[in-house]
């Protein structure tokens, strides 16, 4: 009984679970633990790509390289928080890099989300503007020495 009920499954359950299984190990090696504060990031990261894309249809300045730009961008921002998980692995520092940087590109994303709210017309509360104004102009914010120097 056993060998028949085996038998009639289909083989293509034992390619999704090899697949899903791939796909969670690759995961858990580039970016730790999946947590909620991952998950609210990679949101973020999908609103900010949408709000972007029908801010620049409504503008008239929609192009299809500036998106595989945004895109791309997205991509390189994840790799940098693999970087930042890899560095917690080998400080022994448990999440607080991977954490630190994932929060810092998570303020980004939404300052970049407003903003294209706000070149869409959509209207954005007084408050949450004066939020994202203040997190806009941190005090904290210096030119890194990797970052463009205007004296060449």
């Amino acid at each position: 009984m056993y060998y028949i009920e085996r038998r009639s499954r289909p083989k293509v359950d034992g390619f999704k679970t090899f697949l899903a299984s791939a796909f969670v190990g690759i995961s858990y090696t580039l970016w730790g633990e999946w947590v909620a504060l991952f998950n609210v990031f990679l949101l973020l990261c999908a609103i900010d790509w949408a709000t972007g894309w029908y801010a620049s249809k409504v503008g008239g300045t929609l192009n299809s390289k500036r998106g595989f730009t945004g895109i791309g961008k997205k991509i390189i921002v994840l790799a940098l928080v693999a970087v930042a998980h890899q560095v917690d692995v080998m400080m022994g520092t448990g999440e607080l890099v991977r954490n630190t940087a994932i929060i810092f590109y998570s303020v980004n994303e939404v300052v970049s989300i407003t903003e294209n709210c706000g070149r869409a017309g959509i209207p954005v509360p007084e408050r949450f503007v004066r939020a994202v104004e203040v997190l806009r102009s941190s005090p904290h914010k210096q030119e890194s020495e990797y970052s463009e120097r205007k004296d060449g």
